[in-house]
């Protein structure tokens, strides 16, 4: 007789647990932790993510998504993976004094420190034909220390404040004053005039023209015409 060997995690009850393990004593979390295992199946993604959070944090480290589709996800410990320079420059440059405003200034830069160790630690799991999530890879090792005393070192194991949802939320685009030369446009009245115009945010645009410090000069129905092409944008 086949064992159902499929986990439904509360992620609540996980959260309890693991504070167990360094807030309290005399309590086996260990044997409370649920560990990724291969061949176990879960009900869904986010069921694999809370018990790898969970386990994570009683380890001292964090996980985050490093490859997902519809079928298949990999888990990967934060310090995974090597630092790639994006920012690679030919080793003489050659710059023209008019362009810079300073030319004896130091050049700003980068502060070369990254968290990516290359740590092995991966969690792999795959859509099965019984419609669970089955673990399929799992590689339990790290290349670096652990915090299991003070897992909240990593900002993924503290929990969601306020203060925290509302970094999250996606920034408004910031307003950016471009120059541009309108010639003879329409409703116009013919005139070439050098704007001053804030770009694809008609809110922002708007609150821009009752900023005096952008030394906006146009009358109220040229600004009206600038408000309705910018909506269209």
């Amino acid at each position: 007789m086949e064992t159902d060997n499929t986990h439904t995690v509360d992620e609540d009850s996980l959260g309890g647990v693991v504070h167990g393990h360094y807030g309290l004593h005399g309590v086996d979390a260990q044997s409370l932790i649920p560990q990724p295992q291969v061949g176990v199946h879960y009900a869904s993604p986010e069921d694999i993510r809370a018990m790898l959070d969970a386990y994570a944090k009683f380890k001292g480290f964090a996980v985050s998504v490093r490859a997902s589709n519809r079928i298949t996800y990999r888990w990967q410990c934060v310090h995974g993976g090597k630092y790639r320079n994006t920012r690679n420059l030919p080793a003489e440059i050659t710059v023209d004094p008019a362009l810079v405003a300073d030319p004896t200034a130091p050049r700003r830069q980068r502060k070369q420190t990254t968290k990516r160790t290359n740590c092995p630690w991966l969690v792999r799991a795959g859509l099965s034909q019984t419609e669970l999530w089955k673990i399929t890879k799992v590689v339990d090792e790290h290349n670096h220390r652990l915090y299991p005393d003070d897992p909240t070192v990593y900002h993924q194991n503290r929990p969601m404040t306020k203060q925290r949802v509302q970094r999250k939320k996606p920034r408004k685009p910031s307003a950016r004053v471009l120059e541009q030369q309108m010639v003879g446009g329409a409703g116009l009245g013919g005139m070439d005039s050098t704007l001053k115009i804030i770009s694809l945010v008609p809110q922002d645009f708007e609150q821009g023209m009752m900023d005096p410090e952008l030394d906006i000069g146009l009358d109220e129905s040229l600004m009206r015409t600038i408000g309705t092409q910018t909506e269209e944008l």
